[in-house]
């Protein structure tokens, strides 16, 4: 949802409940999550989703979700748990693929450059939209109309511009105001 509005609110949402979520269902022994809370003391057993079907797997949604959060916020503690969720269940990909699909898009994260576009400026909002026009699989986008505090978006913002930013592992190329050059950059 922030991807498509671009407002801070629903990443800082979402990272409340990511917390929430390793509190209370994360398993450090299994490196995984457990579908119910240690907070419902009446169950005879918790239980851990890991396989994809129609629809996502808890862990797997969980995991892409902590990943994205990790790059938005440079959490080592979120991606460190995306990581070694995925790791666990390689092997297993492996061998039926169909059942990890949601995992294989985590996975596409990690073989290929994750691209950070970050765009600033009061045109964000019609840059962004230009820039989803583009089918790019692997890219996170942050924006803002002004300054923000939001690790990627520190110190990109230039009153009278909008710029946007192409960015792999926080190292950004040099600024530039077309969606056509950003996109150039990331398909070469």
């Amino acid at each position: 949802l922030y991807q498509a509005t671009l407002d801070e609110k629903w990443l800082n949402k979402a990272r409340v409940l990511a917390n929430i979520a390793v509190q209370h269902f994360y398993d450090a022994t299994s490196g995984m999550f457990y579908f119910t809370s240690d907070q419902h003391t009446g169950l005879i057993a918790r239980k851990m989703e890991i396989m994809d079907n129609v629809i996502p797997s808890s862990n797997s949604s969980m995991a892409k979700s902590l990943f994205l959060l990790g790059n938005y916020y440079e959490d080592k503690n979120f991606t460190k748990i995306a990581i070694q969720m995925l790791n666990n269940v390689k092997d297993d990909m492996k061998r039926y693929g169909s059942g990890y699909s949601n995992w294989g898009i985590l996975l596409l994260q990690q073989l290929s450059p994750l691209y950070e576009v970050v765009i600033c400026g009061e045109d964000v909002c019609e840059k962004s939209l230009e820039l989803y026009k583009n089918y790019i699989p692997n890219m996170i986008v942050a924006g803002s109309k002004g300054k923000s505090s939001l690790p990627m978006l520190v110190g990109r913002y230039k009153e009278g511009k909008t710029l946007i930013y192409v960015c792999e592992n926080k190292t950004c190329k040099y600024p530039m105001e077309t969606v056509k050059e950003a996109v150039g950059l990331m398909r070469n």
